[in-house]
């Protein structure tokens, strides 16, 4: 009987459409609409949702919130809210969790421009443009946002945006420094000496402090990670991880 109930209570959840399954790890949204918050004692800011974002496998209502990590183009939003004032934006990036606590990787954003209402056709590019100028918003800014191809959401990599770069089969240690996490990179199996990468908080980087705990300070990983630097600061943000035996064979 309780099993009956419950299926039930899916079918009718799949038929109303609320019935949505969690976004994977690492999952690249496109097209996300909301308001940016000015950051508190935590510095970082955050982002919450104005509009409905559903796919054929996801959705995300309004009011869902996420913190944003540092970014380099996150700091390039920033700079244009502080000067004009712009808090309502779409943004792509990835999505990801520490300890319970939902973080979007910002890679793109384009402000939003509020239009008539009642008009009964979109505006053309070069609309968007004077109505953003009106409002504040340098026109070279926004010609470069609009000329950004878009990326499908979807698990894959998508194209860089300026300041970011992707690493692949990297290998280092996980440090823990003053109460934040650091990647030692390593070249030709030997760690190089100061290079020591801040990680964001990710579901990988809570995995591999699970494993560094139960194995100790030597445990070595390969990863794929985005490299962002903002301000001077370079920032690990880590999609995959193996560990990596002293044998040369890598985790499952």
């Amino acid at each position: 009987m309780i099993r009956l109930v419950l299926s039930m209570a899916v079918i009718l959840s799949w038929q109303s459409g609320t019935w949505a399954r969690p976004l994977p790890e690492g999952f690249y949204l496109q097209g996300l609409e909301g308001v940016l918050v000015d950051p508190c004692e935590s510095h970082l800011w955050t982002f919450e949702v104005e509009s409905p974002w559903i796919s054929e496998d996801y959705e995300i209502q309004v009011g869902a919130k996420w913190t944003l990590l540092p970014t380099h183009a996150l700091h390039e939003i920033t700079q244009v809210v502080a000067a004009r004032d712009t808090h309502h934006w779409r943004l792509n990036g990835r999505v990801t969790s520490y300890r319970g606590q939902s973080f979007l990787y910002v890679e793109r954003g384009r402000p939003q421009v509020m239009v008539d209402p009642n008009a009964q056709e979109s505006p053309e590019p070069n609309e968007l443009v004077e109505a953003a100028s009106a409002i504040g918003i340098p026109k070279g800014l926004v010609e470069s946002m609009a000329a950004r191809p878009e990326t499908p959401g979807h698990p894959g990599w998508p194209s860089m945006a300026s300041g970011d770069r992707l690493l692949v089969d990297r290998i280092g240690s996980l440090v823990p420094q003053d109460g934040r996490w650091y990647f030692r990179l390593e070249s030709l199996g030997r760690s190089e000496a100061g290079q020591l990468v801040e990680v964001m908080p990710s579901q990988t980087r809570e995995r591999l402090e699970q494993i560094q705990a139960a194995g100790g300070q030597g445990e070595r990983f390969r990863v794929v990670a985005l490299q962002t630097e903002v301000q001077g600061q370079t920032y690990l943000f880590l999609l995959r991880a193996v560990r990596v035996y002293s044998r040369g064979n890598f985790g499952r």
